[in-house]
């Protein structure tokens, strides 16, 4: 008996000790914030200090009207180029890393409320002595948008929501369910392979000829940006509540894009933000996913 208990354990020790050479091995490690910048950032980023981190955002274009753009959950400004691109000479744009992602990097107090993060956009909005202007967001960023626009009604013009969250689902998303695990989380924060980056974008994107080999190294990377893989985790585990119920508040001019391939967030959301804000358009977009802006920027 004491010797299959010794060779027991001596399996046990091999194992756990095959499992932390093989975490060694295959860890993917943080990426530091300076060589992030020296690869992904623009000609026209620019810097500003909230709460005491580096704040990634650009400012171009020209014109009478200002739209201030809202990326989703682990994306970053990129993701509105071609917006940028085609809108820059007739409209002032405005985009930025929100903490948890991106150049920007997490919150210093891992707090990443709903309330916090309103904050957060208001500190940002009025160091760029912005008094009113429309605002559109993607996925999480359109969560924000609509949000910031029920809790500051005066500043916003106009808001433009493109598969944005928002109602209770059922629905869930792989990244998500993993990063709820103590467990998987744990393996999540050292272990994110590019190809585990190129599953998610094949689930975001409705078309994969669109997913080059600079767009999923664009997203492994900045997933990677020190701290941003923690950040994530306690974003997703944040403390929730359904806000739904706020949505027909909403008195803004309001445009709703959806792409009616969304895996993401489920399309019968879009009809339901066409029914309880007054007014509202919606456009739905055949054969687009997640991201309507990246997949067809037009």
């Amino acid at each position: 008996m004491k010797r299959l208990l010794k060779y027991l354990l001596i399996i046990l020790l091999a194992l756990i000790f095959i499992a932390i050479v093989s975490l060694l091995i295959f860890t993917d490690p943080d990426i530091p914030v300076d060589e992030i910048k020296e690869k992904y950032a623009l000609n026209a980023s620019k810097y500003i200090s909230i709460e005491g981190i580096d704040v990634h955002y650009s400012m171009e274009g020209q014109g009478p009207d200002t739209l201030v753009m809202i990326h989703g959950t682990g994306s970053s400004l990129h993701t509105w180029q071609g917006w940028v691109d085609i809108m820059k000479d007739s409209i002032v744009t405005i985009r930025m890393d929100l903490p948890a992602f991106g150049i920007t990097g997490p919150f210093k107090n891992r707090d990443y409320t709903t309330g916090h993060y309103l904050d957060f956009l208001n500190q940002f909005f009025e160091k760029l002595d912005l008094s009113r202007f429309s605002i559109a967001g993607n996925s999480f960023g359109g969560y924000l948008a609509w949000n910031y626009a029920v809790t500051f009604p005066g500043k916003v013009k106009k808001l433009i929501l493109l598969d944005a969250s928002g109602y209770p689902s059922d629905h869930s998303v792989g990244v998500f369910t993993l990063a709820k695990n103590p467990i998987t989380a744990s393996i999540l924060k050292r272990i994110t392979p590019r190809s585990f980056m190129l599953k998610n974008l094949k689930e975001v994107y409705v078309r994969d000829s669109l997913i080059g080999d600079e767009l999923v190294d664009r997203y492994w990377h900045m997933a990677r940006r020190e701290g941003n893989r923690q950040a994530f985790i306690d974003r997703v585990n944040r403390p929730s509540s359904d806000r739904s119920n706020l949505i027909k508040k909403i008195q803004r001019p309001t445009l709703i894009m959806w792409g009616d391939g969304d895996t993401w967030t489920d399309v019968d959301h879009a009809y339901l933000y066409e029914r309880d804000i007054e007014g509202s358009k919606l456009i739905m977009y055949p054969n687009i996913g997640h991201t309507v802006m990246e997949e067809d920027p037009k």
